[in-house]
Formats: C-alpha cells, sequence, structure tokens
C-alpha cells in the first residue's frame, strides 16, 4: 500500500505549494538578492 496522494487539482494542494511564488519577481526578497538568482537563471547555471 502506497502513503501516497495523488493531488490532481490546485484546490487540492497544500497551503504553500498554493501560494509559493512561480517566478522571482513575486518573491519577498531583498533586490540584490532578487537581481543574484535572475542572473543565475541568464547564464544557466546555480552554484
Amino acid at each position: 500500500m502506497s502513503n501516497v496522494i495523488d493531488i490532481t487539482s490546485k484546490e487540492e494542494f497544500l497551503f504553500v505549494e498554493k501560494y509559493r511564488p512561480q517566478i522571482i519577481e513575486d518573491t519577498i526578497l531583498p533586490a540584490d538578492i532578487k537581481a543574484t538568482f535572475t542572473e543565475f537563471v541568464k547564464q544557466g547555471e546555480i552554484p
């Protein structure tokens, strides 16, 4: 038997999954940290 729950609709997501930022601009971070993350994405590598 498996304890894994199949989540098929967004209404069934956990609170943190439902409201997690989807893009860097949606995060609540200092501007310099956002810029750093944006550069990582542009370069295509994350240290």
